[in-house]
């Protein structure tokens, strides 16, 4: 399974399989963090929001322009407080979809 994500200042956007779209707006409070946490929060939504397209799947692949978020997957790991909080969500979500990265 392949999911292609981007985001801006105020939203993000998905596609799975290059078929499935997704997109929304972030909430007013995210609006002021950096562009690294908004692109990983964008990956989330993604995976969010067609759990049940990817559910058992095993490896999800993602692609994302930012240096940052495919350092913190390849990882597991990160020096900023905000991104580790992402990555234990991305990682509790995908542990009860039975899905990795």
């Amino acid at each position: 399974m392949e999911r292609i994500t981007d985001a801006c200042l105020s939203g993000w956007g998905a596609v799975t399989d290059r078929r499935l779209p997704a997109r929304g707006l972030y909430d007013p409070d995210l609006s002021a963090e950096p562009i690294s946490l908004k692109k990983l929060v964008a990956v989330w939504m993604a995976v969010e929001s067609f759990p049940a397209a990817i559910a058992g799947r095993g490896l999800i692949r993602v692609r994302s322009d930012n240096m940052v978020v495919v350092a913190v997957f390849n990882a597991m790991v990160s020096r900023s407080a905000a991104l580790i909080v992402e990555l234990r969500r991305h990682v509790s979500l995908l542990t009860r979809l039975s899905c990795r990265l």
